[in-house]
């Protein structure tokens, strides 16, 4: 495996566990346990979709559900089943969607918040199953993450390029 693909990996993946920690640690600890807050994971793969759409970019996905299955303590695979469908889905439309926009951003990410909730629920039924304040829950959590998306997507681009750049220079 070549060394910039590694740390490539090593970067959506690190990138993958600070989206959590910031998620579930800092957000979590301003709006309370019961708060909602947006989903980073999720802008992390629709990013994917968008920029690495190929089958390491699937797998990244993958890995990236696979971490907030692990850390979030419920059950192993449903965030990482969720997030596969969900990069398949978009991948198919990389080149047909302009998501240099910002509104075009916030809105694919909305579609998307409420495509993998319902994916999420649908693999986890016999837990939990969907109630009418769970729907209203899933609607302001889609509507925080399309908000926070283009910010997120623009550093995304100033990180992962300037990873590139600096890789492809030579000094790393």
């Amino acid at each position: 495996m070549p060394t910039a693909l590694v740390k490539r990996t090593a970067l959506i993946l690190l990138l993958g566990l600070v989206a959590v920690w910031v998620q579930g640690g800092v957000l979590r600890s301003i709006v309370s346990d019961n708060g909602i807050v947006p989903n980073l994971i999720l802008i992390l793969v629709v990013y994917l979709a968008f920029y690495e759409a190929n089958p390491f970019g699937a797998l990244l996905a993958f890995l990236l559900g696979f971490e907030f299955d692990l850390l979030s303590g419920v059950r192993l695979g449903p965030w990482a089943g969720s997030f596969v469908l969900l990069f398949g889905l978009l991948s198919c439309f990389a080149q047909r969607i302009f998501v240099e926009s910002l509104l075009a951003t916030a809105v694919v990410v909305f579609f998307s918040s409420l495509v993998v909730s319902l994916v999420y629920f649908l693999c986890t039924y016999e837990l939990h199953p969907l109630s009418s304040s769970r729907g209203g829950y899933i609607l302001i959590e889609a509507l925080l993450t399309a908000v926070l998306a283009p910010i997120v997507f623009k550093l995304l681009r100033l990180i992962v390029r300037r990873r590139e750049q600096v890789t492809a220079s030579g000094y790393l």
